[in-house]
């Protein structure tokens, strides 16, 4: 992650990353409730076309809610390359490099962890 930022406790934290050694990506991070399992999954949220990694907000919202106090492990929602607020570089957008981007986002950034992918 290169910089950190949130407004608010309620709101994800917002870190940026460098894909490939050459590409922004952004994505949100909800840290994981106070006594998570850090055994558990946590979860991967990715958009769909046209979309960014805000649509997720008030999914996590709800999760929150409706886990009734219980501590959820860590989420993240990941912006693809060419949507949201990610880098837009002059290459084919294709599902391999999307598949290529999801799956070193968990290894880098997630480091490893079992996750969830949604």
């Amino acid at each position: 992650p290169l910089r950190p930022t949130s407004i608010s406790p309620y709101l994800p934290v917002s870190p940026l990353s460098r894909w490939g050694g050459q590409y922004l990506t952004r994505y949100l991070r909800w840290e994981g409730g106070e006594g998570h399992d850090p055994e558990a999954p946590c979860l991967l949220l990715v958009h769909g076309f046209a979309a960014s990694a805000e649509q997720w907000q008030r999914l996590v919202h709800q999760l929150r809610a409706q886990a009734g106090g219980e501590p959820l492990p860590p989420v993240y929602a990941l912006d693809l390359l060419g949507f949201g607020m990610s880098e837009k570089p002059g290459l084919s957008y294709t599902q391999y490099v999307w598949e290529a981007q999801v799956v070193d986002f968990a290894r880098e950034v997630m480091g490893g962890r079992p996750l969830v992918l949604c």
